[in-house]
């Protein structure tokens, strides 16, 4: 078994505390280990954060895109005819 190198008291309303002895009673485990696994179930499933700009050009730099050059031609002509209206609508606000 595992050494504790911390101990920590916490309390918490009582419908955790039974879903805490749920779990416990369906993984076969103490409650301290159902603690240990959510939280490593929780930071697992937690999104990445956000990459900087440079992160993101490094990422793709290092990998290839995610897509086939008909979706990125797609996406390019999205935002292409976005841009076009967002600069309509800038013009007319001063006509």
């Amino acid at each position: 078994m595992e050494t504790l190198s911390s101990r920590s008291t916490y309390t918490v309303d009582p419908e955790t505390a039974s879903l805490i002895e749920q779990l416990s009673a369906s993984w076969q485990v103490s409650k301290t280990e159902v603690i240990h696994r959510s939280i490593r179930i929780a930071l697992a499933n937690e999104p990445d954060p956000a990459l900087t700009p440079k992160a993101v050009l490094e990422y793709y730099r290092a990998h290839s895109v995610p897509r086939d050059w008909q979706e990125t031609a797609r996406i390019v002509d999205t935002l292409r005819l976005q841009r076009h209206e967002d600069d309509q609508q800038r013009t007319s606000r001063h006509d």
